[in-house]
């Protein structure tokens, strides 16, 4: 087997039917298994996956174990040689799954390999090649300077500005939305840490690659759509905890080893900080939203 597929779905029929169909064309020719593992959706993505793809492994879980555990269930019941972790919100080429497998047995020093990313309007996502969250470069992102000075790049550091969004080139950080790894790489890291429910263990998962002697690859000349956040009910309460709990969960995890001990407290701050602000921006909108409505 050259290539499992690996999708992790909750809730998400609207899209994964547009998914599993492009997948469908670009496995064509390929040895490859699509891997669908449902987080006990509410609405009838199990259904669609069941009667329009009898094709793909549906793997039901009773609970909503979150995106990682979600995806290493998924990785232990593959066979292939190669594992993309692919977002049920999202539209690969026809060629996308041959030109990963070609470039990754073509590049034996390369532990993983991302595309460029569009949304659904064709504006480039910048989460498509990151750079490692630097002390420095997180307490920018986390102050929200990054965002008042979008054009000064050592404010902006953390989605790798100095990298050219139309060139390749090796990055630190690739996203969970589309991360085509070699399997075997995957034994010496391990799989993706379950401590994230969600976000963040993409930038946890590149970090281990690089550590363990491989390089990640941004192919921008690989296009993809992703309908960003529609493979999750974004901006909930419970939604901003999980992202910002994911953001404390790394910066424990680069303290333990050295990397932020020494800024460990502000950047922890900051996170609260941002998280309350982000928590009482959403409280005031829908309190306005619906003072308005009467």
């Amino acid at each position: 087997m050259d290539i499992s597929v690996i999708i992790v779905s909750y809730n998400s029929a609207a899209y994964i039917g547009q998914c599993l169909e492009a997948v469908r064309k670009a496995s064509a020719g390929l040895s490859c298994e699509t891997i669908i593992v449902d987080n006990n959706s509410a609405d009838n993505t199990c259904e669609t996956v069941s009667l329009l793809f009898p094709w793909a492994i549906l793997i039901r879980n009773v609970s909503n174990t979150g995106f990682a555990a979600g995806c290493n269930k998924g990785i232990r019941a593959s066979a292939g040689r190669f594992i993309l972790i692919l977002n049920p919100d999202t539209c690969i080429g026809d060629t996308t799954l041959k030109e990963c497998l070609s470039f990754m047995e073509a590049t034996p020093g390369a532990g993983a390999a991302g595309v460029r990313m569009i949304d659904g309007d064709g504006c480039f996502l910048k989460e498509s090649k990151r750079s490692f969250p630097t002390p420095l470069g997180s307490f920018f992102k986390l102050s929200g300077l990054s965002g008042l000075f979008p054009g000064v790049k050592t404010l902006n550091s953390y989605y790798g500005p100095e990298t050219d969004n139309q060139e390749p080139a090796s990055v630190e950080v690739l996203t969970g939305a589309f991360m085509f790894i070699r399997a075997e790489v995957l034994e010496r890291t391990g799989l993706l840490d379950e401590d994230f429910f969600m976000y963040g263990e993409d930038i946890d998962l590149s970090f281990r690659i690089i550590k363990a002697g491989y390089l990640n690859f941004y192919l921008p000349a690989l296009t993809i759509i992703h309908y960003k956040g529609k493979s999750t009910q974004r901006n909930g309460y419970a939604d901003i905890h999980t992202f910002y709990d994911a953001m404390r969960i790394f910066i424990r995890k680069r303290s333990a080893d050295g990397k932020y001990r020494h800024i460990a407290v502000p950047l922890q701050a900051a996170v609260y900080i941002r998280e309350s602000a982000a928590l009482l921006g959403r409280f005031v909108r829908l309190r306005t939203k619906n003072f308005f409505m009467f």
